[in-house]
């Protein structure tokens, strides 16, 4: 029997109500659901028109998959209706998609994702995008949000809008390209680190002077010079989202800015860029810091802060709980900062660790009495020692239920009994 995190798949809404009303240490969490599905628009120029690029990305789960011989299938449809600002129809494109997989966990799975692109020609003006996609399988409709396109002031900047490219180059038809990260234009808050690609109109210039400020903090502030020359044309490559060259779009100088995003906090990223550090466009692109798999438990402060109980004092907790509650965030980054095996990054690998097994019990070990996975025996032994190495189910000669967890480095086995046969296991020994 094997408990992991990524086993909260296609139960993830009953998952989720369930979790939205227990209650733990006396308060009920408020979530707010993420989304699921992502998309971003990108806009380069050709000679008379303009070439929008809308990219989404959307993990398997959210789709029905049937077993078709030794795989299992997904089929949907992609539809966008471009309108003007007077709500005319402009143009649409419909597409259809498979997605194939032989392995069904794969099926289940929200890291996931299948991404695509549609492409549109537009000559210059104000339109909307109005995405719908429907899967197949179901007959099932899920409307996208309505998106804004303003080729007008596009056409006005020095610079298009920096894309966020994982920091790593992926292979495709033997070429290395830059993958598009395709979280809704968001610079994903995690271990990894990202670059950004700032693509100049004018390929004469050598180098840019780049502030970027999240939050109220100036994270970067210099020149850049590292680039190179091409049309960028995204591309789909073995269900990714990767930039290539075309030469159907108008060359652009596109420069990079490595080692940056392991400095972001969550919030907002203002990217202020020049040809020259004293004419700064006061005009800058905003982009948000997003921590997209962040723990259910960890997104209240104050809560998150009481279920520090599985780990330290209560006189500890409680001198954290006596600041401001608008100071909770920091007061909780800071408790676990001296914990963080990379004090260099911002994101704390430990922190999240802790408040996603904090999720996982909640989901897997919450009792019919109504108490929750995470304060129950079992709940708290995984929090403090993660996943054991096997676990034992049997019967004991009274007929209950006994778990055998056993751990190794150090050794430990702990036994736990369902008493009552309520799903609440009892710590013996």
């Amino acid at each position: 029997m094997h408990y992991y995190i990524g086993i909260m798949t296609k139960r993830f809404n009953l998952f989720l109500n369930v979790f939205i009303a227990i209650t733990i240490c006396g308060s009920t969490f408020s979530q707010i659901r993420p989304s699921f599905s992502y998309y971003e628009t990108h806009i380069f120029k050709a000679d008379s028109t303009y070439k929008v690029f809308y990219v989404y990305k959307i993990p398997y789960n959210h789709f029905v998959f049937i077993k078709d011989g030794k795989k299992y299938t997904a089929n949907f449809r992609l539809s966008i209706e471009v309108t003007d600002t007077a709500s005319n129809h402009v143009t649409r494109q419909i597409e259809d998609k498979i997605i194939a997989s032989v392995n069904y966990d794969e099926t289940n799975s929200d890291n996931n994702y299948f991404e695509g692109i549609t492409k549109f020609n537009l000559s210059s003006g104000k339109y909307f995008l109005h995405p719908m996609i429907t899967d197949l399988n179901s007959n099932r409709d899920l409307k996208l949000p309505e998106v804004r396109i303003d080729l007008i002031s596009t056409k006005e900047k020095d610079f298009y809008r920096p894309l966020v490219v994982d920091k790593s180059l992926m292979k495709c038809d033997n070429k290395l390209l830059y993958k598009l990260t395709n979280f809704n234009d968001c610079v994903p808050l995690s271990e990894n680190e990202f670059n950004l690609i700032i693509p100049c109109k004018d390929t004469s210039v050598s180098q840019i002077y780049v502030r970027l400020l999240n939050n109220k903090d100036t994270v970067y502030s210099g020149n850049i010079s590292e680039s190179f020359i091409c049309g960028i044309l995204p591309e789909e490559c073995e269900e990714r989202i990767v930039l290539d060259s075309s030469k159907n779009i108008i060359p652009t100088r596109n420069f990079i800015l490595k080692n940056f995003s392991h400095k972001l906090k969550e919030g907002n990223l203002r990217i202020y860029l020049s040809r020259d550090k004293n004419l700064v466009d006061e005009h800058p692109f905003v982009l948000d810091v997003t921590w997209f798999k962040k723990p259910f438990s960890l997104r209240d402060s104050k809560e998150a802060i009481k279920l520090l109980k599985y780990i330290d004092k209560e006189t500890v907790i409680d001198s954290l709980l006596k600041f401001d509650s608008n100071d909770y965030p920091d007061v909780l980054f800071n408790y676990w900062k001296k914990y963080d095996p990379d004090t260099s990054t911002e994101f704390n690998p430990l922190m999240n660790e802790y408040y996603q097994r904090i999720d996982l019990m909640i989901f897997h070990f919450s009792a019919l009495s109504g108490k929750s996975g995470a304060a129950t025996d079992r709940g708290m032994t995984y929090i403090k020692f993660g996943k054991p190495k096997s676990i034992e189910r049997s019967s004991n000669q009274y007929g209950k239920v006994v778990e055998k967890w056993f751990y190794k480095n150090p050794l430990r086995v702990f036994e736990f009994i369902d008493q009552n046969g309520t799903g609440d296991y009892v710590l013996k020994k």
